[in-house]
């Protein structure tokens, strides 16, 4: 770590990463170098404010004027930190669409799990059995699931309302430019938000509060996804170690193997 150079760091990904039971964090920092792939530039304690700050008290004036874009989940805490901290905060964020995407999809199956819960008085099952066939998009789901998700959609149910909401979401999220996703968003929201499920307005306006950093995407093309991979891979690390009850030795495995470092002796 003494060794390593000054590294430009102009897309960066921000996430925490459990390593025991009882609510232990790191707030992990990957930067995205020119081949794509991220690799863990800082590991802070814990997962509030403080945790990110630390980063960023570690960079140079240099180091943080160069950074374009900071993707990062809709975690209250971390962006405090990103508007205290990154200057132009306002154009450089972005909120990761995986994390969008499970929102929605939470929305989806607390609908569900309502819904079910109204049919079972009246001994109507339709819903039983059906949780994965809602939180799949159409296109992934098993050719077994496929004929009776077909017939399920189809039925006047509040869950088929609020899976085609998700769709929509999705397709929103597809959009080629920030403007065309605008355009997107104002149709998704209107009906998201007239829709009468709470779950789904809930989310609609969640998004809307956030509603510049999530289009910022359409500018950076950026998402959480390198982080998420490295997030698998810390946890092969885990298994592998048997767990870590000293949070400096997963650090430590964390820089050694993910940290893109120069191992080599010095000659």
């Amino acid at each position: 770590m003494a060794r390593r150079k000054e590294l430009p760091l102009t897309r960066i990904c921000i996430d925490e990463k459990s390593y025991r039971k009882g609510h232990k964090y790191v707030t992990c920092v990957a930067r995205l170098d020119g081949d794509g792939k991220g690799r863990i530039h800082y590991i802070g304690d814990g997962k509030g404010e403080k945790s990110l700050d630390g980063f960023f008290e570690s960079l140079s004036e240099k180091q943080l004027d160069k950074i374009e874009a900071a993707c990062v989940d809709m975690s209250p805490a971390f962006l405090k930190s990103l508007k205290s901290n990154l200057p132009g905060w306002q154009e450089k964020v972005v909120h990761d669409a995986f994390h969008l995407v499970k929102h929605m999809n939470e929305a989806v199956n607390a609908t569900r799990k309502s819904e079910h819960a109204e049919l079972m008085k009246k001994k109507d099952k339709r819903l039983v059995g059906t949780r994965q066939l809602w939180l799949f998009a159409e296109e992934n789901l098993k050719e077994s699931h496929l004929k009776r998700f077909e017939a399920m959609k189809d039925l006047s149910l509040k869950t088929g309302r609020a899976w085609s909401i998700k769709e929509l979401f999705r397709e929103f999220l597809g959009s080629s430019n920030r403007e065309e996703g605008a355009a997107c968003f104002k149709l998704w929201y209107q009906w998201a938000t007239r829709c009468r499920l709470p779950a789904v307005e809930k989310v609609a306006k969640m998004c809307k509060r956030h509603l510049d950093q999530i289009l910022n995407y359409f500018d950076h093309k950026i998402s959480n996804g390198p982080i998420e991979g490295l997030n698998s891979r810390i946890q092969g690390l885990t298994k592998k170690a048997f767990g870590y009850r000293n949070k400096e030795r997963f650090k430590n495995d964390i820089y050694f193997h993910l940290g893109g470092l120069d191992l080599y002796p010095e000659s």
